[in-house]
């Protein structure tokens, strides 16, 4: 497996900077942030300035994956059809960018179940935009990976693995969040009920019962990393783990290493 980070967690001040120390610090890749109006790239860029970001890559890291569209702004599960569909075209945009950078993964945020949106409108809506999603991927060579991000949507690993297998595309599957899922799941349990739909993998630690429980730094809470890698090594999983942390509040060039050197222990490389 590789050692991945999210380009939020890197310290400094510009995009450049952040790749270096990525790079310094051992990882294999980074994932870039939304697709808004506030990331590295934003909707409102061309290809050309898209690929004006690929010196750094060059020079650096690659950036293996990033977050499509911006989809807590604009969920696909909206009671607005509008709403729904700028969502979608982010999405649809974020398939372009990641061709052009060179990117292997997207993460899918599937849908927002609130008060105004009730669960089986939502799963309705998801399930619709995500098999467009999907349509429109197909033979870029990039697989698509919903998250499980504390949604009230998705809450069983059967019902995760149904709502994917109805998607019915072999290169959309789960982006798995180890971490989140301690408030309401076991990791190795959703792994292995998964398998082979597991695409990528977000690795984060969490301490306590259920949803009042917060999340620590990597090895100091309650995720069982041994049964974690174990399932991992079951269902055939060899990519990316890739450490979605805040940066440290001090000496943050710091909190890069430190999750490096905690990845290689949970890797068994050290």
């Amino acid at each position: 497996m590789l050692k991945g980070i999210c380009l939020g967690s890197l310290a400094g001040e510009s995009f450049r900077e952040k790749m270096e120390l990525a790079k310094r610090a051992g990882f294999d890749a980074v994932e870039l942030g939304n697709l808004n109006a506030t990331g590295v790239v934003t909707p409102e860029m061309t290809g050309a300035d898209v690929r004006a970001l690929r010196p750094i890559l060059e020079d650096t890291l690659p950036v293996h994956g990033m977050f499509a569209g911006d989809a807590w702004k604009l969920p696909l599960t909206d009671n607005d059809p509008a709403v729904r569909q700028q969502g979608l075209d982010l999405m649809y945009r974020s398939v372009e960018v990641a061709q052009i950078l060179g990117m292997t993964s997207l993460l899918v945020v599937p849908g927002i179940v609130t008060p105004q949106v009730p669960y089986e409108r939502a799963y309705e809506r998801a399930l619709a935009a995500l098999q467009k999603l999907a349509a429109h991927n197909h033979g870029s060579g990039i697989v698509i990976g919903i998250e499980n991000v504390w949604n009230r949507f998705l809450l069983s690993p059967l019902e995760t693995a149904r709502f994917i297998d109805e998607i019915g595309d072999p290169d959309f599957g789960a982006y798995f969040d180890v971490g989140n899922i301690l408030a309401y799941g076991f990791s190795d349990q959703w792994i292995r009920t998964l398998g082979h739909r597991v695409k990528r993998v977000h690795v984060k630690d969490y301490r306590g019962s259920g949803p009042t429980g917060h999340f620590v730094p990597l090895l100091a809470g309650d995720v069982d990393w041994p049964a974690v890698m174990i399932a991992l090594q079951e269902v055939g999983y060899d990519s990316y783990l890739t450490a979605e942390i805040g940066q440290f509040r001090h000496c943050g060039s710091e909190g890069a290493f430190q999750i490096s050197r905690s990845l290689d222990a949970i890797l068994g490389r050290s």
